[in-house]
């Protein structure tokens, strides 16, 4: 009895199992590769995370492999691609797979026994293999645990990675399966010379992303770029479209230099030269250079106090820097009637509209968590795939920013169904706040009211002159708005509008009712007169308001009253040569207001 015993012993022993019982049980473990990466990974999260490890994929595999990885249809699919991809889609892109204790391309631990030590197991004895070495010691033990988590669905399933480790696939797939007319040993051993002729090593592969993200704030090429420039200069200028992310880049590198003991102080563009301190080492932090909506800036006077306080910067050897940001358009009306020297200078400025599918990807993907569809965990927009997000955004003409495409997309999901948004997105905002004018009443004139005072402190009632725009404007209705609304933001018990171009929207949106044109104009505050409105024909850009003086117009006279009304109260204070001065009638008024204060038109200081 014993001997018999010892004989089945030897005779089972898995290194008296002969090369082609091993082949075949390492040829199934390759296929649990595949079934594995479709248990952790769907094809829309599989391509999404390649599109943020694009560049080092592009790097480590040829491009008809990368070109295998894009066409990818359904989880069926991924049989068709090589196993050195696997494997690195295993390693680095799937979260729920750990790695061994002492890493990838390390022999794991014996006591270790979690899928990822068995997939580095898989790959170390197929790399055994390639060198001809059959001592592949763990082999029974990681195909048992294999059969037992995942079954045999895998194996007789048709898992089957049809594309191992090869550079160049020239055996056809029936050169590798054999003839089926052929008896079992002849198919054996065409299979064994198949699989000699895929005996390439699995080498591990590390892929890093594009971009990361850092305290909530993607950090795009540009942000790296402009850090790179901040070791050598000490004013960098951040320039872009309006929505282009400008001000998350500016907190970025706030983050940076804080962490690193600087002191970082966020000034105003009109205060700038009077809030430079010499506490070192500092790096000032200047949003919205020359205006927030559009240009506020209309002397050569302003301009040059502010150019000079920024060459006293760059030109200092202490520790002190400061980095702008300031809008495309902003900055092309001013350069326009106005001349820039120092601001003009390309070497300190990075330009803020590029941005790569990567850092397009995972800005969307923070915009999601903070949008719509967290209150709605049912929302028909979470199947939307990136893809279609692009192809979207594809459409922007390039006056807004992709940023603030995607925001609105994930906060108002109508505009991402809506064509002509992403074509022309403030004349769609315009006509979308028109609608809601007429359709929700109470949360289109709260958000005007927003507009006007660009703050509200959730927890008083809105101030009394609210009931001129509209009765139903109160806390309670503020409240509501805040938890169905993606379009103002709450922070600190402060309400503000999600975005500085909902003002633009607003005012303009405003500007096209009658009932409301005169508390507005009355009360906004003056840099919004200030930036947004401008006489006919003075500029290209939709991101301003033309203002139309017609004489047979009570409505326009009425409305050139107050713009002249409000221009005096800001000349009484400093001396300001704006844009509408050029109409006529807004000239005359604004200085016959300057010698008389009339009741009817009192707005606020």
């Amino acid at each position: 009895m014993y001997i018999s015993i010892i004989v089945f012993v030897l005779f089972t022993d898995k290194n008296d199992e002969p090369p082609e019982k091993k082949i075949e049980k390492l040829e199934e473990l390759l296929k649990y590769l595949v079934h594995i990466l479709k248990q952790e990974l769907g094809v829309n999260d599989l391509k999404e995370k390649v599109v943020i490890h694009s560049k080092s994929i592009n790097e480590h595999f040829s491009e008809p492999l990368i070109k295998d990885l894009q066409s990818l249809k359904d989880i069926n699919d991924y049989s068709q691609l090589d196993t050195s991809l696997v494997l690195a889609l295993l390693h680095n892109l799937c979260e729920g797979i750990k790695p061994p204790t002492r890493g990838w391309d390390y022999e794991p631990q014996d006591d270790e026994t979690h899928v990822g030590a068995d997939i580095e197991r898989i790959r170390s004895m197929w790399n055994k293999y390639c060198d001809d070495d059959f001592e592949l010691k763990n082999l029974d033990e990681v195909y048992n645990r294999m059969k037992q988590k995942y079954g045999t669905v895998a194996v007789l399933g048709g898992d089957w990675n049809r594309k191992p480790p090869h550079k160049d696939q020239e055996n056809t797939e029936e050169e590798l399966e054999g003839d089926g007319n052929k008896d079992p040993v002849h198919k054996d051993e065409e299979h064994s010379k198949g699989l000699e002729c895929m005996k390439i090593k699995i080498q591990s592969i590390k892929l890093n992303p594009d971009c990361t993200v850092e305290k909530g704030i993607v950090i795009t090429e540009n942000i790296s770029t402009a850090l790179k420039t901040l070791r050598s200069k000490n004013v960098v200028i951040l320039k872009g479209v309006i929505g282009c992310g400008k001000t998350h880049a500016l907190k970025a590198i706030k983050n940076h230099f804080q962490e690193r003991n600087w002191k970082t102080v966020w000034v105003e563009s009109e205060n700038f030269e009077g809030e430079i301190s010499h506490e070192k080492p500092t790096i000032f932090l200047l949003d919205n250079l020359f205006g927030k909506f559009g240009a506020s800036v209309f002397s050569q006077d302003a301009v040059n106090k502010t150019e000079k306080a920024l060459k006293v910067i760059e030109s200092s050897k202490e520790e002190s820097k400061v980095v702008i940001g300031i809008h495309t358009h902003v900055y092309d009306e001013v350069k326009k009637n106005l001349k820039l020297n120092f601001l003009h200078q390309k070497n300190i400025t990075v330009e803020m509209d590029n941005l790569s599918e990567a850092e397009t990807l995972l800005i969307f993907k923070k915009q999601l968590t903070n949008g719509h569809c967290e209150m709605n965990p049912n929302c028909w927009f979470k199947t939307i795939g990136f893809q279609s997000v692009l192809d979207k955004l594809l459409k922007n003409q390039g006056h807004v920013g992709g940023p603030f495409l995607s925001l609105m997309y994930c906060n108002q999901h109508e505009l991402f169904s809506d064509e002509a948004f992403s074509v022309n997105p403030v004349q769609t905002l315009v006509q979308y706040m028109g609608r809601m004018r007429h359709d929700s009443p109470k949360l289109y004139h709260c958000l005007v009211y927003l507009m006007c005072v660009q703050q509200y402190n959730c927890e008083e009632e809105p101030e009394e002159w609210a009931g001129e725009i509209y009765v139903d404007i109160t806390k309670d209705n503020f409240m509501d708005l805040a938890k169905t609304s993606g379009l103002l933001q709450v922070e600190n018990k402060r309400a503000t509008l999600a975005h500085g171009l909902l003002t633009t929207v607003l005012f303009k949106s405003a500007m096209e009712s009658e009932i409301i044109i005169k508390p507005v104009l009355q009360r906004c505050k003056i840099d919004v007169i200030l930036q947004l409105l401008r006489p006919t024909d003075s500029t290209q850009s939709d991101l301003y308001l033309e203002f139309t003086y017609t004489e047979s117009s009570q409505t326009s006279k009425n409305a050139g009253k107050l713009c002249a009304y409000r221009l005096a109260q800001i000349c009484t204070k400093q001396e300001i040569n704006h844009p509408l001065m050029k109409i006529e009638f807004v000239k005359k008024k604004c200085a016959e207001y300057l010698k008389r204060d009339p009741k009817q038109l009192k707005g606020p200081k």
